[in-house]
């Protein structure tokens, strides 16, 4: 008895011993399998998971950015700016695929992987991840901005949301009138849209062109930050010495094209002549001339030929201070040629108001009335003999 329960211990601990080793060999097996480096990117590569990601999963991705809300994107956009580019998901997933094709994805990451996996077996005490991508996000920074530029999305997105919003940034930002601020309403123009006249400049200089090239340059920019190339990321979207001046050439023909006389003579001429102009300003012989009449004079003086010459002054010192070249609104008329009319004007006034002050005079009949009026009237009229 005591013999045959030897025998089945021995059976029983030599199972145990037969499912052990079996363990221990799997184990070791599908170590030397599964801690190799290059397994996981070997079973990646037979599943075609490079074609997958480019193929299915970037398109699903973006299918599901064109169906965010405007506001996600962080502006006040009116509708989703990337189905308001009339772009599609498959034209960007190309530009993708193009950039980074199937194999140069496995190239990049597999490093990545073997790396990742040589920490995990123990092999190296720390995992050091290097992934050299930096031609390849130049390469999409260019398909993206070829992609936008030739599709004609930058004109759909200019026309569909940007040039709204500049149009409420002008309307935010310039002053909303006074006595002061008539060039300001020319600005702004008689349409009644948002951002009035300015919006044309706005078109006029921030062309597709212009659109691309900043978009292409922040991706440079964001690109060098990434790799390393750069230790800042500075992002300045501006326009050129050129297009400035493209602009301001624009606010000063709008300019012109408006009524100059309102502009020049409510902003320049009469706060300048109300500055220094008395109330009354006396002259001799007992007559005065009144503010209200200089500053009529004056109005009619630089009215006509004398404000056409001076228009393209005041249309580009307008230009100079919106689009910045100067932090004050300044300007210089001329003045010499319109106070010679204003001066003529005036003494005709003042000597319209001496005769109408000798025509009021009563004839003189006694020596005694004639010695009571001021010298000059004496010298003006003869008394009679009583």
């Amino acid at each position: 008895m005591i013999i045959s329960i030897r025998r089945l211990g021995a059976v029983f601990l030599g199972l145990i011993f037969l499912v052990v080793t079996f363990i221990v060999l799997v184990a070791l097996a599908v170590d030397a399998t599964v801690a190799r480096p290059d397994f996981v990117s070997e079973q990646l590569e037979e599943a075609d998971a490079y074609q997958f990601v480019l193929d299915d999963l970037v398109p699903a991705l973006l299918e599901d950015a064109w169906q965010l809300d405007p506001d996600e994107f962080g502006f006040e956009f009116e509708e989703n700016p990337l189905a308001a580019s009339g772009l599609s998901p498959e034209q960007l997933a190309g530009a993708i695929r193009r950039a980074i094709p199937p194999e140069d994805l496995e190239a990049l990451v597999t490093p990545a992987i073997e790396g990742a996996m040589d920490y995990l077996t123990g092999r190296e005490d720390e995992v050091a991840i290097r992934i050299d991508a930096a031609s390849h996000l130049d390469a999409l920074v260019r398909e993206f901005s070829a992609v936008f530029l030739e599709s004609g999305a930058y004109e759909r997105l200019m026309e569909r949301e940007l040039t709204p919003i500049f149009g409420q940034w002008v309307d935010e930002g310039l002053p909303a009138g006074g006595e002061s601020s008539a060039w300001v309403a020319i600005l702004r123009g008689g349409s009644g849209e948002e951002g009035g006249s300015l919006v044309r400049v706005f078109t006029t200089v921030a062309t597709p062109e212009w659109m691309a090239a900043q978009v292409e340059g922040a991706g440079n920019k964001i690109v060098d930050y990434a790799v390393a190339r750069s230790d800042t990321l500075a992002i300045r979207i501006g326009f050129s010495e050129d297009e400035v001046e493209q602009a301001a050439n624009e606010i000063a023909a709008i300019v012109t094209e408006a009524d100059a006389f309102d502009v020049a003579y409510a902003n320049v001429v009469e706060p300048a002549a109300k500055g220094s102009v008395a109330e009354v300003s006396a002259l001799p012989y007992g007559t005065a001339l009144t503010r209200t009449e200089v500053l009529d004079a004056v109005r009619d003086a630089v009215a006509g030929d004398w404000l056409d010459a001076q228009a393209s002054t005041l249309a580009d010192d307008v230009a100079a201070y919106t689009t910045g070249q100067t932090e004050a609104f300044t300007t210089t008329f001329d003045l010499i040629a319109a106070k010679t009319d204003a001066r003529r004007a005036l003494t005709a006034t003042a000597t319209a108001s001496l005769r109408e002050g000798l025509r009021g005079l009563p004839d003189c009949t006694t020596v005694a009335e004639s010695a009571s009026r001021p010298s000059w009237i004496r010298s003006k009229a003869s008394p009679s003999r009583s």
